[in-house]
């Protein structure tokens, strides 16, 4: 296709093969391109034609963009569904509620629904918006503790994930309803049992 370009009361016609192209008239309204292609001939008149044109190659691109978008569409879940099928949602935007246990080198998320899957590394790879980043600041200022959070981000697997090798990695984009369970490195006996009453999995999760 070529683009119709009107100049004053003038009408040309770019990027079109001379052999391909008539031109007719002077007037905006009465200009008439026709450019014969192997489906014939398209015949545009004035400002709508530009318009078509314009739509017509555009197409493309708009489906594109449509179908990125709809790569990109969050999808709700259960944390422990995301580690039975990972490769349903591998390269996914998910949001999930899970248990985050962090220390020196460890980040890393669980439920103990599901412990016999492993756990899922958390990656802070992406500009957290400013309650996120107020929450996680919150949360990390004691140095290690036990969390559960509601992440949303892109779920991988396939690798091994962080410091631990861990077999999930969630890239986290949003952090949001944060609920204490242990501030602090805590006796072992006393994390087990707030872990058993208040994590994800647990008899009471917060």
């Amino acid at each position: 296709m070529g683009l119709l370009v009107l100049w004053g009361r003038r009408l040309a016609l770019r990027d079109v093969p001379t052999s391909g192209r008539r031109l007719q008239g002077a007037g905006m309204i009465s200009a008439m391109a026709c450019y014969r292609q192997e489906f014939g001939c398209y015949r545009f008149w004035g400002a709508a034609g530009v318009m078509f044109v314009f739509m017509r190659r555009m197409l493309p691109v708009f489906a594109l963009l449509i179908l990125t978008a709809s790569s990109q569409a969050q999808t709700a879940t259960t944390f422990c569904d995301l580690l039975r099928n990972p490769e349903k949602y591998n390269g996914r935007v998910v949001k999930v509620r899970a248990t985050y246990k962090f220390f020196f080198e460890m980040s890393l998320l669980y439920c103990l629904d599901c412990l016999d899957k492993g756990e899922a590394w958390l990656e802070q790879g992406w500009p957290l918006d400013k309650a996120s980043e107020k929450a996680l600041r919150k949360l990390l200022g004691h140095g290690a503790g036990t969390a559960n959070i509601t992440v949303e981000g892109v779920f991988e697997y396939g690798r091994h994930y962080g410091h631990l090798g861990a077999p999930y990695q969630i890239t986290a984009r949003r952090i949001s309803n944060v609920a204490v369970i242990t501030r602090g490195a805590k006796d072992p006996v006393v994390e087990r049992e707030r872990e058993k009453k208040w994590a994800c999995g647990g008899t009471s999760p917060k």
